[in-house]
């Protein structure tokens, strides 16, 4: 087995799938979470890049272009499942 290949052993696209239906229940406060952490960042200069790594659904990615809405984010998930709906959640960059 190589090292990609153990490094998705533990986690599935059924895994994924559940984490979608069920995450509100997971972290119930997870809206709330996501503001604060994209509070924390100071301002960004027109285009710049983020980079966020296991994006899930897409929440974070939502949070950091409502604040920062002149900005792009490059969001690097190993789901199928999880970049699909990131995809959906987020705006896209026309508007």
């Amino acid at each position: 087995m190589t090292r990609m290949e153990e490094a998705h052993a533990g986690w599935n696209e059924a895994n994924s799938r559940s984490f979608l239906d069920y995450g509100r229940y997971f972290v119930p406060d997870r809206e709330r979470q996501t503001g604060i952490i994209a509070d924390l960042i100071p301002p960004l200069p027109a285009g710049a890049l983020m980079v966020e790594l296991c994006p899930g659904e897409g929440l974070l990615t939502r949070a950091l272009l409502g604040r920062f809405p002149a900005s792009r984010v490059l969001a690097l998930d190993g789901s199928a499942e999880m970049r699909a709906n990131a995809g959906l959640a987020a705006p896209s960059p026309s508007g």
